[in-house]
């Protein structure tokens, strides 16, 4: 069964990919489909479900896509340095990978040389039938999911993941760019990515159909 993976970034389609067809899915690339879907959602969930319908139009695919935001736990939800679902936004504009790693150095050099944050996932499914289901983990996130974003990079910069060489976990003090370099990284989006495969194909039962 084909799978669209509703995302125009190669990095987040990749992975997600790879997770797929381990799993013994047929994953479509979002980035055959030039759309851009505008994100108005208040939430990682509401973006994820948007982009998801946008994409499942666009190819009449069963369609999963991802969200995410980051929060720093020393700043205050309204405090304009707060990235929030805006990971990739400042100064009114959007941060390619290089400006979106000096401008968080820089951030966590102001708070200090290192602030603790936590990601929020969100995913939407949805079938070109019309129906979509979304969710998110913030309810079941470990504390061990913490982490820090440092003022002192290691490893190189990923395309499309730009903050790993900066971000260290606050449990093991590892940086998420050695944990990408020994394939490890995987471990931690495989969570959300089951939960939105099991919604996906919940509905297809639902609805009659056959995940073969």
């Amino acid at each position: 069964m084909q799978i669209l993976i509703g995302s125009g970034n190669p990095g987040k389609v990749d992975e997600v990919a790879q997770f797929l067809q381990g799993r013994g899915f047929e994953a479509v690339s979002g980035t055959r489909f030039p759309i851009d879907p505008e994100e108005t959602g208040s939430s990682p969930a509401e973006n994820a479900a948007i982009k998801a319908k946008a994409y499942c139009e666009a190819s009449n695919l069963p369609t999963l896509s991802f969200d995410s935001g980051l929060y720093i736990l020393s700043l205050q939800p309204d405090d304009p340095r707060q990235p929030g679902l805006y990971v990739r936004r400042a100064a009114g504009r959007r941060m390619d990978d290089e400006e979106m790693l000096a401008y968080y150095m820089a951030l966590a050099h102001e708070l200090g040389g290192k602030a603790l944050c936590q990601w929020v996932s969100g995913f939407g499914a949805a079938l070109p039938d019309g129906r979509v289901v979304s969710g998110d983990d913030r309810e079941g996130q470990p504390l061990s999911w913490q982490f820090y974003l440092t003022d002192k990079p290691r490893g190189e910069l990923l395309v499309g993941k730009p903050l790993h060489c900066i971000s260290v976990e606050a449990d093991s003090g590892r940086y998420f760019s050695e944990r990408e370099a020994d394939g490890s990284s995987a471990l931690r989006g495989r969570r959300i990515r089951e939960r939105a495969l099991a919604a996906l194909l919940g509905m297809m039962e639902e609805g009659g159909q056959k995940g073969e």
